[in-house]
């Protein structure tokens, strides 16, 4: 992704962007035994084409022309993964291109390669506004909306990471680490569980948003969570609580939230 629109101290979900086409990391974290299939985008949405790059870094003027010269809201893009105009404008925060789109009939759940939506996009780049957007044109933010590894929207809110360089040395192979990261937008958390998301729902390897939550020491989302019904009961398919999670990677401060009344 090109550095266009990413704000201070917060990077999208695609940090990187070193080729013309849109890759995707997958990850089960199989080697370090934490299980959590979170894919995250590496390369910008559309960065070998001109027009979902311009949507992308928020040319309102040029996706305005395209649609009033007959282009389609709903057109794919072979070159980024299938992704549509309104993929590219939620990865990078745009919020006039995203309503403009949605204005012309642009489908709020459309999947691009591995099911993600648009609002599976905006909630990986931290964008609350886009989400909100989104959510207020019809995007469904519950299990219906599963991508391929099972993560809705909120799964990959939470499991959001910084950059690409700390994503590969934590899920590359040997060994785990537990280097903290800015927590995830509260703001954006709060938005989608507003929007009917399910707070338990569970990855493909069982992980809720909890487990993620307790297993990258974020304490703030921790407590979010946690206030609207998250279940720090809940086990993964290796049958392991939040608690236990976080206690295995030595989040201590993680454990004492949990064991908290």
């Amino acid at each position: 992704m090109t550095s266009t629109s990413i704000r201070p101290n917060r990077s999208t979900a695609a940090r990187t962007a070193a080729s013309a086409s849109a890759r995707l990391v997958t990850s089960s974290f199989t080697a370090s035994r934490i299980a959590f299939p979170v894919v995250l985008l590496v390369v910008s949405i559309g960065c070998a084409t001109t027009l979902p790059k311009k949507a992308h870094d928020g040319d309102l003027t040029a996706v305005n022309d395209y649609l009033a010269n007959g282009g389609s809201a709903n057109a794919r893009f072979d070159d980024s993964g299938g992704s549509t105009l309104l993929h590219s404008a939620a990865d990078g925060g745009q919020v006039a291109v995203v309503e403009a789109l949605l204005d012309h009939g642009a489908d709020p759940n459309a999947r691009m390669a591995h099911g993600y939506t648009p609002l599976h996009i905006a909630a990986m780049s931290q964008w609350p506004a886009v989400a909100r957007v989104l959510l207020s044109r019809g995007a469904i933010p519950s299990l219906a909306m599963r991508d391929e590894w099972g993560n809705t929207p909120l799964l990959q809110a939470v499991a959001h990471v910084e950059t690409r360089e700390q994503w590969v040395f934590t899920h590359s192979g040997a060994v785990a680490t537990t280097q903290s990261s800015p927590e995830p937008s509260a703001e954006l958390i709060q938005v989608l569980l507003d929007a009917g998301a399910e707070v338990n729902a569970p990855t493909a390897k069982g992980n809720t948003s909890l487990h993620v939550a307790a297993y990258k020491g974020y304490s703030g989302t921790t407590r979010i969570l946690l206030a609207r019904g998250a279940d720090r009961t809940g086990r993964n398919a290796q049958g392991e609580t939040p608690e236990e999670l976080a206690g295995r990677y030595h989040q201590d401060a993680i454990v004492a939230i949990l064991r908290a009344p």
